[in-house]
């Protein structure tokens, strides 16, 4: 942690090259820097004075497999997949550079002239909802216009996040379990009862052994984790409380209620 605080303090924009795999923790420490937070520590050669690293930065990390698997990651990300290099169309490091170079004073010319034009039609952009990253959506849906687009950014920014939703699913074998048991039973409440006893039943739906829980408070815990992303996708799981027999937890299930994206008032 404290290593990227001390990046942060020297680097604007923090990338990370050929990421295969985030854990919970590194997926806290990018939503921290994104949205803004702080390292403390004991100043060195000190017993009571603080150092303070402070950092909000924006952050490019370069992978093949989706990385964002928590939903407050997912909320803060935009995601996208490039094509592949067509043969034949490679460059050395020394022509992008070249190329680079002569270009870059028309590249920051247009980018701040983007900022400018985009900054001035800002306080005329209304959300009728704001997402989480509320600046960053209304700077977004001022850029459209600017850039001349009929496309409004947030139907694209939702439709970013339900595509992540999908992959964070595809590799929980608990969720994915779980969300094979609610369509079997429909709408409605899928399960009210203790743990041990919804993992008897999602055993009948589980295709993958890794990551499976050994006992039913290891099924609790992931739970509360994809809690979140599981709501994106119409379940609500509720851990409810103990019982004589274990804690308690209810599943309740609504087909299609997947999160509208909020819609535009007025970008005139």
């Amino acid at each position: 942690m404290e290593g990227l605080f001390v990046s942060a303090q020297s680097d604007w924009v923090m990338t990370y090259e050929n990421i295969s795999h985030l854990t919970d923790d590194q997926q806290d420490l990018l939503c921290q820097i994104s949205t803004g937070s702080a390292y403390v520590k004991r100043t060195a050669y000190t017993d009571a004075d603080e150092t303070v690293l402070s950092a909000l930065r924006p952050q490019i990390i370069n992978g093949i497999s989706p990385m964002a698997t928590r939903l407050d990651l997912i909320d803060r990300c935009i995601s996208t997949e490039l094509p592949s290099l067509a043969s034949g169309s490679r460059k050395t490091k020394t022509d992008l550079e070249q190329a680079f170079t002569r270009d870059q004073p028309a590249l920051l010319g247009a980018l701040l002239t983007l900022l400018a034009d985009a900054t001035a039609r800002l306080p005329t952009i209304k959300l009728d909802k704001l997402p989480r990253m509320a600046d960053f959506s209304l700077l977004g849906e001022a850029v459209c216009p600017v850039l001349g687009s009929p496309a409004s950014l947030m139907p694209v920014f939702q439709r970013n996040t339900h595509e992540l939703i999908d992959n964070s699913l595809e590799g929980s074998p608990v969720a994915n379990a779980l969300v094979d048991l609610c369509q079997q039973r429909g709408e409605g409440q899928v399960f009210n009862g203790i743990i041990s006893h919804l993992l008897k039943q999602l055993n009948l739906f589980k295709t993958d052994f890794s990551g499976w829980p050994k006992s039913p408070r290891g099924l609790g815990n992931i739970l509360r984790r994809e809690q979140g992303v599981l709501k994106q996708k119409g379940i609500e799981v509720n851990l409810t409380g103990k019982s004589n027999l274990g804690r308690t937890v209810d599943v309740v299930y609504k087909a299609g209620d997947r999160h509208a994206p909020p819609t535009l008032r007025n970008r005139h």
